[in-house]
């Protein structure tokens, strides 16, 4: 009777021993090859460079207190910072499994400005990284999981990327794919990629990325950099584009999209798919698109995004939009367009600036190169076409629309606000147009309403009046935005003149030619105020408080006929507590913004 009792013993010995040796099944290396020729296999421990083709696999765990050695600041970095890898890749021909294993950066010892996990990159002197596959891994707590730059052939499979800046960034790569991997909780975003081309994302999860979960750009618009006092400014309305391929061949499907900023953000690509997603409370956009064309969006499930579930800005017009699924948004869907034109309308503005100095007489430049009796003939040709035109239009059944202090605000406004809501690249509903027209012609004429009423309460002899010369310039430019990219005007409908402003008061001069500037620093605070209202009217402000802050620039340029050049001849410190001020509210909200 004792045999079974040694056997019941006997069983539970191997019981416990077998219970005891069992944990997590790792994957076996496999020895498939992205290349044509077989694979050594290399086993990683430790930091390493990879610079020979193989297959490396990770051997356990790994969370390093020290790192040693750094990579070239990529242009991701601001001039001056540092870069380091744990594991850096920079040959063709390589598997790297992490075979279920962790890397993890959270013990690491500050020493770099951005840390990277794992690394692909170009090798110096030789053609880029190609054929090169990651997989089995996770990555947690790096300033980017994985990172790769000028690569081409990249396969990212079956991996995690946990509490990381971003789960993986990327610039310059072609014939990338991410396939079945999760990315959750990172702080700035899932996925970030910038100079693309034919990129596949599918079958992967992004849960609770603070930013997006997804944001690729086909090209990259590099900013123009200030450094001040240790610090970079980027000007953001001023750059280079960066485009290395063609920009063009996304396919973004099947993923799982969750609690995330943006589900899907893409930009400056064409020719792309964005297919059968699930994209839930999206704090921002479930789907952005923006200057993209050529995009088919079909089978989408979107649901509870913070503002749009599809949101379109200065997108093409071959966008295609089938059989999504869109509910519980707070709006379903909103296309956007708006002038990107910065540059070239401030040069139109500064040439007009000149062409106004012609056309009231202040010729100082031109009397170096024109002849003074060709310029006297000019001018005198052209009072006289303007009275002709002010006379006629007084002697019409039209003159109650021109004639009256109310009258002309009214009409001016009209005429300008009208031209510009016409000529600028905004949506043309009805609500967008009325809305441009009614904020562009406050903030044209409401300036010289303002000098008007401080030159009469000053005890000045001041004339109100349509501008037919403005006029002119407002057509010439109104005609250069309907056939040239400039898509923005300049001109002024009404005129305020001080009569015999040489003999007048000095000090109501300065307090009149002070008004107008001064109305516009308060119509933009007003402005910026309504900024923080969500929806249609923030973004109606936004063109307000740009228009504002612009027009103050031009008011208080210290050339004629701008009021900052009385003010620069007669009180250069009251100039300069002015404008430097406007300038520079100016180039941070607009250009830096």
């Amino acid at each position: 009777m004792k045999t079974p009792g040694m056997l019941l013993v006997l069983a539970v010995f191997v019981l416990i021993l077998c219970a005891g040796c069992s944990g997590p099944v790792r994957p076996v290396p496999s020895s498939d090859s992205p290349g044509t020729n077989p694979l050594n296999t290399v086993p990683v421990s430790g930091q390493t460079t990879i610079s020979s083709p193989g297959l490396y696999y990770l051997t356990g765990d790994l969370q390093p207190a020290v790192m040693n050695g750094t990579t070239p600041a990529s242009s991701l970095s601001p001039g001056g910072t540092t870069s380091g890898s744990y594991i850096v890749i920079r040959s063709s021909d390589v598997i790297f499994d992490g075979m279920g294993y962790t890397l993890d950066g959270k013990k690491l010892t500050p020493k770099f400005d951005y840390v990277y996990g794992i690394s692909v990159s170009r090798p110096f002197g030789k053609m880029s990284a190609e054929s090169v596959v990651v997989r089995n891994i996770t990555l947690s707590n790096w300033s980017a999981g994985l990172f790769f730059h000028n690569v081409s052939g990249l396969h990212v499979e079956n991996s995690r990327f946990y509490y990381n800046d971003f789960g993986v960034t990327f610039q310059t790569a072609s014939d990338i794919s991410l396939r079945g991997s999760v990315f959750f909780k990172n702080n700035k975003g899932g996925i970030n990629g910038y100079d693309l081309e034919n990129i596949e994302i599918s079958d992967n999860n992004f849960t609770l990325n603070r930013g997006d979960a997804l944001r690729l750009y086909g090209w990259q618009e590099v900013p123009m950099v200030f450094q001040l006092f240790g610090k970079y400014f980027y000007f953001s309305y001023f750059h280079t584009n960066q485009k290395t391929g063609s920009g063009n061949g996304y396919s973004i499907s099947r993923n799982v999209f969750s609690g995330n900023n943006n589900g899907v953000f893409l930009a400056n690509a064409d020719d792309s798919v964005i297919s059968q997603n699930i994209i839930r409370d999206s704090r921002d956009n479930g789907i952005q698109i923006r200057k993209a064309d050529n995009v088919t969006i079909s089978d989408n499930s979107i649901t509870g995004s913070g503002r749009y579930g599809m949101s379109f800005v200065n997108s093409g017009p071959h966008v295609v939009k089938t059989n999504n699924t869109l509910f519980g948004n707070n709006e379903n869907e909103k296309t956007t367009n708006y002038d990107e034109s910065f540059a070239l309308s401030v040069f139109l503005g500064i040439v007009l600036i000149i062409l106004l100095k012609v056309s009231t007489g202040f010729l100082d430049i031109l009397k170096k190169f024109i002849p003074s009796k060709t310029v006297k003939i000019v001018l005198e040709q052209y009072s006289h076409y303007e009275d002709l035109v002010r006379t006629a239009v007084r002697n019409s059944r039209l003159s109650p629309l021109f004639e009256g202090q109310a009258a002309i605000t009214i009409t001016g406004a009209l005429f300008f606000g009208g031209a510009y809501a016409y000529a600028g690249q905004y949506q043309r509903t009805l609500p967008v147009f009325c809305s441009i027209l009614v904020i562009s012609g406050i903030v044209t004429v409401t300036p010289r309403v303002a000098q008007f009423i401080v030159a009469r309460r000053a005890g000045l002899e001041a004339e109100y009046r349509m501008w037919w010369g403005g006029i002119v310039v407002i057509l010439i430019t109104l005609a250069a935005a309907i056939w040239l990219p400039f898509h923005s005007i300049f001109g002024q409908p009404v005129r305020m003149e001080i009569q015999k402003e040489a003999d007048s008061m000095k000090r109501g001069v300065m307090l009149t030619k002070i008004a107008g500037p001064l109305i516009l620093v308060v119509l933009s605070v007003i402005f910026f105020a309504l900024i923080s209202v969500q929806g249609f009217v923030g973004e109606m402000a936004v063109v307000g408080r740009n228009m504002c802050l612009l027009t103050a620039v031009v008011f208080l340029l210290p050339v004629s006929p701008m009021e900052g050049e009385y003010l620069w001849k007669n009180n250069k410190v009251a100039w300069l507590l002015l404008f430097i001020p406007v300038i520079l509210c100016y180039l941070y909200l607009i250009t830096m913004t």
